[in-house]
């Protein structure tokens, strides 16, 4: 060593000399760490370290004569990597236990025991084992390999396959196969018996994860430390199950308190709790209130708030009203969030009824005003002692109202909701074809779903249609009430004048009422204004049409008969109104008009017309004569024989006496109901509710008969729970008419929660409202958080086509090379390729090409136009060859494959091309859709390839009309495109079907 070399050696010693004495080390201080096994308490180290002492020293019993023993101990305090270094040891040495406390039943004694044990459980004979897999999360080992080890849920972890007994004890264990690894079940026998057999294997995982939450959370270390940490979890779980040891359920309250002092949810809380508690709800109840009222969502923030904020300035003199008002959130989007998720709850709510409790159906469709057709839906079912009648649903048909949509749609959702169809006792509609059609209506289709099913025509329609029948002189009568009603209100001079007339002469009323065929109670309060003011409407068209007045007085004796009858025809008509209608109400109703229409019959041959007050009145002051009574008479006959028909099913429905009254003679009701009527007759508390004048269906409807008496309920039923009419759903629609108003008419009745919430009876679910706050809020901030971007430019969009790009610059390169200039250089084929590219691929405007590549506007079109003009004259022939008859078959086997669908040689359907449109072009260019647009009509096989297309058809026509105009077609008609002949399809029957 030279002298230069030892005098820089000891240069750098007396530098490191200098820095030691300058900057001393600080000295080690070595902390006590504090000894668990002797300060902490039985249940305190339970819930720590989830093994009891006995149980941790039994584990060090069997890793004693190890050397690593001196290093363990408590773990707090230490250096982060000491801990790692640790856990690997002691893991490792935990693992190496595995033959000892991790074995299969080995005699024939222990598989036997086994055996038993599985068979009680589900009655799986011959199992000694439930065996499945179990993703524990790692971090990603790094490498080339490591996509082998991200799972089907997307994230990195290792597959451990383990097998259990009955009492969730491990038998074997592999925990080396990465996460992507997809381990097929031994036992796959998919059975009832075979499911819950397994389930041991599951319940052993969630007592093994929840033992150990390392499992559930993740392991960061390293994969060879990870194995044997698996391992060593499983020995210690075997170990714990040996010594009895569940899981304490104290730790549940120490996750939770954990859980609400994490920064991700304390950061959601920045406000005080009484906002979730007090603003949240009050949010949801004002909202409840505003759905209920049918107003728009836009009242909170406009009406109520300012309201509240009025009453606690000025009623209560609350200086803080702003403060107040802030915590309760009433803004238009929330509170159509609020109304969504009620009404959300509302319908889990009644579903979870119907899934087990048998119902009657009520189902109507209408045109809204925007001429989409909407489906309602009606339940009524028994439950807890009451009669439920709820909305289940409102869906818009799509296409048409046939009865087969009508049925396709109640079917889906019934599926949706997995509601069984079987669980419908009626169903009640409207007459209409789509609904009563013998063949292809709705109850036809319900019926073959259904076979026992009871179809009832709505009762109220049937009325109606019964008081359309008039007889000619009757029916013109009414013909010049309405003229003259029209004649007044249709002309607003008219209507006018005719109110000051009524005024002057002290009139009632001032206003004709308009007549309107599709209202029940239309007909009736039209004729009975009418008559009202009958003088003044003779005076009125005593200057304005003496030709229609002459008419009136003629009939006025009709005018008279009909404004009675048409009064009682609203009796009857309300009288079936209402929701608690049901067969037993009905009859009787029904029954009664009928023998009053008898009753009328007679009375009127006998000159007697006292049930009739204006007609009787009439009748005192100018005679009635012979003709007219016997039109009347005639008339009421033919009611009475119309009712008899149309209401043949009410009036022949066979009613028992003892539904009427239960404690009467049980000798006339039939024997199999006889003893429990006999137990009804002693019953003294259900004989003094009925004595007490308890309604007849409350007191069928009292709990303890259903219960009791299943007999005499299963008559009952029959009587009390099928809907008569289809009232509810007409209110329904009323309802929706009144949502759906002028400045609300883009409410989407179907998707959003107004009109379930504004009908229901049930009260939405606000037990969980502190939940519900921290979801909303936890949501926002999910919404907020800004997603970390892994790539600027994803390399797709950056260099897009880069395999055939060059290939393509290939072909069309000299074509676009053009001649360069002493003036500017010529634009490259590259460059223009890249333009056209980045034009097709973005979207973008050709002034966004004009800023990016720095060229004019009409270059970047004129670039695009040549570059699509080349690509499409060198590129036809390569990739949209004309097919051969080889490659018809096989593009149809390419169909068969993918759809099932067999000779079939292509897909062809039309697509509009957004413009703008050319001048002068009219409206050759504007489609259906309201835009201009040029039509691609176009070929494809099963792999989306176009093998044929037609392009630039006017926007106007249709696919069947550029179809029949193109090239195809033509060839389809000659027979020149060399389709294969057609083929069976079926061996077994030699079906032929043409290629299509």
């Amino acid at each position: 060593m030279s002298v230069s070399e030892n005098n820089m050696t000891d240069h750098e010693d007396f530098m490191e000399l200098a820095l030691l004495l300058a900057f001393p080390r600080k000295r080690k201080i070595f902390l006590e760490r504090p000894n668990h096994f002797t300060k902490c308490r039985y249940g305190p180290f339970f819930n720590h370290f989830r093994l009891s002492k006995n149980t941790v020293y039994f584990i060090l019993d069997h890793i004693k004569e190890r050397s690593f023993l001196t290093v363990c101990g408590d773990f707090v305090g230490v250096h982060k990597l000491t801990a790692s270094q640790i856990i690997r040891l002691v893991s490792h040495e935990l693992a190496l236990l595995r033959p000892t406390f991790i074995n299969c039943p080995s005699t024939s004694t222990e598989v036997d025991a086994t055996r038993q044990k599985f068979y009680n459980v589900a009655k799986f004979p011959k199992c000694i084992g439930a065996i499945d897999c179990t993703h524990v999360k790692v971090i990603s080992p790094g490498g080339l390999d490591a996509e082998i080890y991200r799972n089907r849920k997307g994230y990195f972890s290792i597959n451990v396959q383990t097998i259990c007994d009955t009492d969730l004890r491990i038998q074997n264990i592999v925990a080396t196969f990465p996460g992507n690894y997809l381990l097929t079940l031994l036992f796959s026998i998919i059975r009832v018996f075979g499911i819950r057999t397994r389930n041991t294997i599951e319940r052993s995982y969630g007592v093994w994860k929840k033992k150990f939450p390392v499992l559930a959370v993740g392991i960061n270390l390293k994969l060879e430390s990870v194995e044997s940490i698996i391992v060593a979890t499983a020995v210690l779980h075997n170990i714990a199950c040996y010594f009895g040891e569940q899981t304490p359920r104290v730790t549940h309250q120490l996750e939770q308190d954990k859980f609400l002092k994490a920064p991700s949810v304390s950061g959601l809380l920045t406000t005080s709790s009484t906002q979730c508690d007090d603003g949240l709800i009050a949010s949801y109840n004002i909202s409840k209130l505003i759905a209920k009222s049918g107003k728009a969502h836009t009242i909170g923030e406009q009406l109520i708030l300012p309201a509240i904020k009025e009453v606690l300035e000025t009623v209560l003199h609350h200086s803080a009203s702003y403060n107040v008002i802030k915590k309760v959130p009433l803004s238009n989007d929330t509170v159509r969030r609020r109304i969504d998720e009620m009404a959300e709850d509302v319908e889990v709510s009644l579903c979870e009824l119907l899934v087990s409790n048998k119902f009657s159906l009520q189902v109507d469709e209408s045109t809204l005003p925007g001429n989409e057709a909407l489906l309602l839906a009606y339940v009524r079912l028994f439950k807890e002692g009451k009669i439920i009648q709820e909305m289940l649903f409102a869906r818009t048909l799509i296409a048409d109202t046939k009865g087969e949509s009508i049925f396709k749609t109640v079917k889906d959702y019934f599926k949706e909701k997995n509601i069984p169809l079987v669980n419908i006792m009626s169903v009640a509609t409207d007459g209409a074809p789509a609904m009563v059609g013998r063949h292809r209506g709705f109850i036809a289709f319900l019926k073959k779903e259904v076979p026992g099913i009871l179809a009832v025509h709505c009762v109220i329609h049937r009325q109606h249609l019964v008081a359309k029948n008039l007889s000619d002189r009757l029916h013109q009568s009414l013909r010049y009430v309405i003229s003259a009603v029209n004649k007044i209100r249709s002309n607003s001079l008219n209507d006018r004048l005719f109110a000051q007339l009524c005024k002057d002469n002290d009139e009632e009323f001032n206003r004709l009422i308009l007549h309107t065929e599709v209202r029940w109670l239309s007909k009736g309060a039209c004729l009975n204004r009418f008559w009202n003011i009958f003088e003044s409407i003779l005076e009125f068209l005593e200057e304005k049409n003496v030709d229609l007045r002459s008419k009136l007085l003629q009939f006025k004796t009709d005018i008279a008969y009909m404004t009675d009858l048409f009064a009682k025809f609203n009796d009857i008509n309300l009288q079936l109104q209402g929701d608690k209608l049901n067969f037993i109400t009905t009859k009787s109703i029904i029954s009664a008009f009928q023998k009053k229409l008898t009753l009328w019959k007679h009375n009127f041959g006998r000159n007697e017309f006292s049930q009739f007050p204006i007609l009787s009145d009439l009748h005192k002051n100018s005679k009635i004569s012979f003709d007219d009574t016997q039109i009347y008479c005639q008339h009421l006959q033919s009611l009475d024989k119309d009712f008899s028909q149309r209401f043949d099913d009410i009036l022949s429905l066979e009613i028992p006496q003892w539904v009427i009254n239960p404690f009467v003679n049980i000798e006339s009701a039939k024997l199999q109901y006889q003893e429990e009527l006999i137990e009804i007759s002693t019953n003294e508390m259900l004989k003094a509710s009925f004595k007490n004048g308890e309604n007849l269906t409350e007191f069928w409807l009292q709990s303890t008969i259903s219960q009791i008496y299943p007999g005499l309920w299963t008559v009952v039923q029959k009587l009390l729970i099928p809907f008569p009419s289809s009232y509810l759903v007409e209110r329904g629609f009323s309802a929706v008419t009144n949502l759906i108003t002028k400045k609300r008419n883009q409410l989407d009745i179907v998707k959003r929660g107004d009109l379930r919430l504004h009908l229901t009876n049930f009260e939405p679910n606000m037990d969980v409202a502190d939940v519900i706050c921290l979801w909303i809020l936890y949501r926002r901030r999910l919404r907020r958080r800004q997603k970390a971007r892994k790539y600027w430019v994803h390399p797709i969009l950056q260099n897009r086509l880069t395999s055939s790009l060059y290939i393509t610059l290939e072909l069309i390169k000299g074509e676009l090379t053009a001649d360069e200039s002493a003036i500017r250089y010529c634009i490259s084929p590259e460059e223009k390729l890249i333009i056209t590219l980045r034009y097709l691929a973005s979207g973008c405007s050709i002034c966004e090409l004009h800023y990016e590549y720095k060229i004019g506007k009409s270059t970047a079109s004129g670039i695009i136009r040549r570059v699509c003009e080349v690509i499409w004259r060198k590129f036809k022939n390569m990739v949209m060859p004309e097919p051969t008859k080889d490659k018809w078959i096989e593009i149809s086997k390419g169909f068969e494959i993918h759809a099932k669908f067999p000779n079939c040689i292509g897909a062809l359907d039309g697509k509009h091309i957004r413009m703008i449109q050319p001048q002068n072009s009219g409206s050759l260019y504007y489609n259906y859709k309201h835009f201009f647009s040029l039509v691609l009509l176009a070929l494809c096989d099963a792999n989306y390839c176009f093998t044929w297309v037609d392009i630039g058809a006017y926007g106007k026509n249709s696919d069947s009309g550029i179809f029949k105009e193109s090239t195809l077609y033509s060839k389809l008609t000659e027979k020149t495109l060399n389709i294969p002949d057609p083929s069976p399809i079926n061996i077994s029957d030699e079906t032929i079907l043409p290629t299509s």
